[in-house]
């Protein structure tokens, strides 16, 4: 149960480096600057990568425990604090990443009329 305590916590924590990468970027945008999509397009993917991998051994780690294992309460409460948190992150990594879009959409809109 330690083991996926900290598995969980590792990856909140690159949860966390995802929000602040895209709440970074977000704010170039909002002050003009577009450039360096691709950097960031390849920095958030490194960091999902990362999170992909804590969860494929957070999935081996789990398929291993016993189904009627009795767990703390205490450790329940860990491990449930910790999914939420990891919900609450991903809400505002997606409201951030809409964010982005409807960016990147305008700036779009833009270069086009321009173009006519």
């Amino acid at each position: 149960m330690k083991e996926l305590i900290e598995l969980l916590k590792i990856k909140n924590g690159y949860f966390e480096k995802l929000l602040l990468l895209n709440k970074s970027f977000r704010s170039k945008m909002q002050a003009g600057d577009f450039n360096d999509m691709e950097l960031f397009e390849y920095n958030r993917k490194k960091v999902i990568n990362i999170i992909e991998y804590f969860d494929k051994k957070i999935a081996v780690l789990t398929e291993k425990v016993p189904q009627n294992t009795q767990w703390s309460s205490e450790a329940r409460h860990q491990v449930e604090f910790l999914l939420d948190k990891k919900n609450d992150l991903v809400k505002e990594i997606i409201g951030v990443d809409l964010d982005i879009l409807q960016m990147i959409d305008k700036e779009k809109d833009k270069t086009i009329a321009s173009l006519k």
